[in-house]
């Protein structure tokens, strides 16, 4: 993985007036990743591909996502999965959500420019690791999909940082959004 190194300038919030500060990408097949959202949402560019990786071959194994599945991913992050995912979606279509503004700026402006079947979504849901100022609750969302409309989801490391109320408004809206016959996958991460 390259690492490319871009000078920007901005108004610092602080007193000091203008600071300059180094913006980071990284490749990762034809995207320029920035290093500052792939830090955000469980790992960098040291481990973004393997990581990427390995999120596929779950998915692929426990869900089976076919070319013409409507697949939707809670916490899409800066697109681990998504980018692997459009050379797979060729005929379907891919809805991601996350609570990350900037991710998913980048997402739409580089991923689903590419790819008219792909879209994502931000939820001002009220998060206090990576979203405190939300103007949402959890129990509030209202998934941005139709009724029986989805043929997947999967999400990584989402219900770590949500209470079981929470998780429980989750798998009703997951019963609302998933057609008949369809599949879902999250992976289980506790901490010791």
């Amino acid at each position: 993985m390259t690492l490319v190194s871009k000078r920007l300038h901005h108004q610092s919030a602080t007193k000091k007036g203008r600071v300059e500060m180094e913006h980071q990408t990284f490749k990762y097949r034809d995207y320029d990743v920035p290093v500052h959202l792939a830090n955000k949402t469980g790992g960098g560019p040291e481990n973004f591909g393997e990581i990427a990786l390995h999120h596929q071959s779950l998915i692929h194994h426990w869900i089976d996502i076919r070319p013409s599945d409507r697949v939707f991913e809670v916490g899409c992050g800066i697109g681990h999965d998504a980018i692997p995912l459009a050379e797979t979606l060729t005929t379907g279509v891919y809805q991601g959500i996350d609570l990350i503004r900037p991710s998913v700026d980048w997402l739409n402006e580089n991923v689903a420019s590419k790819y008219a079947n792909f879209s994502f979504h931000h939820l001002d849901i009220e998060d206090d690791l990576h979203h405190p100022t939300g103007k949402m609750r959890v129990e509030d969302v209202r998934l941005p999909a139709g009724a029986r409309s989805v043929d997947k989801i999967f999400l990584f490391s989402v219900f770590i940082h949500m209470y079981r109320n929470e998780i429980g408004h989750y798998l009703k809206e997951f019963n609302r959004i998933l057609a008949p016959g369809g599949k879902g996958f999250r992976d289980l991460l506790f901490h010791g």
